[in-house]
């Protein structure tokens, strides 16, 4: 099969840190190729690591904006319509350089695809939803609601029409989708996989000599990986952090929140549990998971979080918010523990209850990469994603 695969156009791949769906999207297009199948995938890259990509995949390269994402609101907003139109852009000309011969189109950003239904009808086009729509999140200002509320009207709405096939990436998000009146049979669920590097482990002790050495980091601490956005629900952790004043936590990531978020960690007295550590590489990261004694995820709003695949397959269990597909991968007392969102009394005492508790730990540990070997091997969805496309076509 001849693959055409296009990016969002904003986080180059390999990813360094974060951006869950260029990291779905880079292992997808490496997993087809591994499967036999020619992937001509669209997409900004980062300074190339040796072997990068599978020999079936042809690599179109689009430039990234030089504004960073992460920044603020505004600059996350550019960066998304601008690549999407670069994307887009890369995207019609290698279908004309390939004189239209491809089998099927795989689109991840909400822009490109509905450009590209609107100039190209030939070959089928399947979209992957990848965000929670709007309606069921919450965000830090009313600006900020009024132009996802919008941005979901005119775009994402009609991303979902024109396509002849959708992926969503969790079952919850397929019923979002459906309440817009989008046929069942039209989506179809597959979720994201975990990056190989995860699932082969390391050890504990070792990461935990890296992270002392490089960051200062010592032993015990939950961690928070992500984007530090009001949709995260950032703000509910430091206030249940208050009342479990023996955990301690590092948080990795960058965006618009960091200020305020710097500011509550003072005003509740918290700089002696919480470290910021802003970025950190994607080889650093490993470390992170391997040497935590658990991750905790509080967001408003989610749809299948990668950062809890990559904990889970690292033996790390998880608190995380019960919404959206969390629970789908998430099973409360199995690999980790569930909790209301907004709740920092229960957040608080789950975190307590991890913390001082290593067989419990220990178990939920063994569980949680348990869950990954048998659910979530790039391989297997890969070929899941094949039937979608032999659907599209039909």
């Amino acid at each position: 099969m001849k693959i055409l695969l296009v990016s969002r156009g904003v986080f180059p791949v390999p990813v360094k840190s974060g951006a869950g769906a260029e990291a779905h999207m880079y292992n997808l297009a490496n997993a087809l190729g591994s499967l036999g199948h020619e992937v001509h995938y669209v997409t900004n890259v980062s300074p190339l690591k040796e072997n990068a990509f599978d020999r079936n995949v042809i690599v179109h390269e689009i430039r990234s904006a030089k504004v960073l994402a992460n920044k603020s609101f505004y600059a996350w907003a550019f960066c998304h319509v601008s690549g999407n139109v670069r994307a887009f852009q890369q995207a019609l000309r290698t279908l004309r350089k390939e004189n239209y011969s491809f089998d099927v189109i795989h689109s991840h950003g909400n822009l490109a695809s509905v450009l590209l239904s609107q100039w190209e009808k030939t070959v089928p086009l399947v979209y992957t939803v990848h965000d929670t729509p709007p309606y069921s999140c919450s965000y830090g200002s009313l600006t900020e609601t009024i132009i996802h509320h919008a941005s979901f009207q005119s775009v994402d709405l009609n991303a979902w029409r024109k396509a002849d096939q959708l992926v969503s990436v969790s079952r919850n998000l397929k019923k979002e989708i459906m309440k817009k009146g989008i046929p069942s049979e039209k989506i179809n669920v597959v979720y994201s996989g975990v990056d190989d590097e995860f699932l082969r482990g390391k050890s504990q002790k070792k990461s935990l000599d890296v992270l002392r050495e490089k960051y200062g980091i010592m032993d015990h601490y939950c961690l928070f990986v992500g984007r530090l956005a009001h949709r995260k629900g950032l703000e509910y952790f430091l206030y249940a952090l208050e009342r479990a004043n023996d955990v301690k936590c590092v948080i990795a990531g960058d965006g618009p929140q960091k200020g305020s978020l710097l500011s509550l960690t003072s005003t509740l007295g918290l700089q002696d549990q919480v470290v910021f550590v802003g970025f950190v590489p994607q080889d650093d990261l490993r470390h992170f998971y391997a040497g935590a004694d658990f991750l905790v995820l509080p967001s408003l709003a989610e749809g299948l979080p990668l950062v809890i695949l990559e904990a889970l397959a690292s033996g790390t269990p998880v608190i995380a918010s019960n919404v959206a597909g969390i629970p789908e991968i998430v099973s409360d007392g199995y690999n980790g523990l569930l909790v209301p969102p907004k709740d920092t009394e229960a957040l608080s005492e789950a975190m307590q209850k991890l913390a001082s508790n290593p067989e419990l730990r220990n178990e939920m540990g063994k569980n949680a990469r348990r869950t990954v070997d048998e659910r979530f091997s790039w391989r297997s969805i890969a070929e899941e994603v094949l039937k979608v496309y032999g659907k599209a076509g039909s």
